[in-house]
């Protein structure tokens, strides 16, 4: 059997994640990581013995099916662009783009060149998840008029989020998060819940934008 090659570039935590579910599947095989942090880089190639390549060029020339772009969000954009022109697919580490303009030259750029592409979001497919769908689509929790979800992070805006001193994640990028999370879920589900309009949503989120304080 042929196994799918893959690029991991960014071996942060995630990354490094990536890097054991890669080894840990028989039709998986990585054949390069990159990053910038050569110290980094060093210390992953060294611990998982895996080739280092010393540039994006590098990783190019090798032709992987597969480029895993796990860096900072800000460089997505650039980095995906350049792996579809080199008619690579790319698996990108969410969230997809640093704001919805780069977002929208992604897709663009992979739809133009038909290249495939993926976000890696997992959570969508996890078990519980799913188990959760399959109840709101059988009516099984009855009719669905709020949800609410809570997260918490150490660092908020996230550390990789800032460049250069600037913040580049707001209350307008909150807003967005949840409406995509309801989005969602309205889209999973059959009915009047895909009913549920673009306005609508916005209504919800920013009401519990309110009520946590977040506006």
């Amino acid at each position: 059997m042929t196994k799918t090659s893959f690029a991991v570039v960014g071996t942060g935590i995630v990354g490094e994640r990536i890097i054991k579910q890669l080894l840990a599947n028989d039709n998986a095989k990585i054949i390069a990581l990159f990053d910038e942090d050569k110290k980094r880089l060093s210390e992953m190639a060294d611990t998982y013995g895996l080739r280092a390549a010393s540039s994006y060029e590098e990783v190019l020339s090798l032709k992987p099916n597969w480029v895993y772009i796990g860096t900072p969000p800000v460089s997505h954009a650039v980095l995906s662009e350049i792996a579809i022109h080199a008619g690579l697919d790319v698996l990108c580490e969410k969230p997809l783009a640093n704001d919805a303009g780069d977002g929208l030259v992604m897709a663009q750029v992979a739809e133009k060149s038909h290249r495939q592409t993926a976000m890696h979001f997992p959570l969508m497919y996890s078990p519980s998840a799913r188990h959760m769908m399959e109840l709101v689509e059988k009516g099984t929790v009855g009719d669905i008029v709020r949800v609410e979800l809570s997260t918490y992070f150490p660092h908020w805006p996230r550390l990789c989020s800032k460049i250069h001193g600037l913040v580049h994640v707001n209350k307008v990028d909150l807003r967005e998060k949840f409406s995509r999370i309801i989005f969602n879920l309205c889209t999973e589900c059959s009915g009047k819940y895909r009913s549920m309009n673009i306005k609508r949503r916005t209504r919800m989120i920013n009401c519990w934008l309110k009520q946590a304080s977040l506006q």
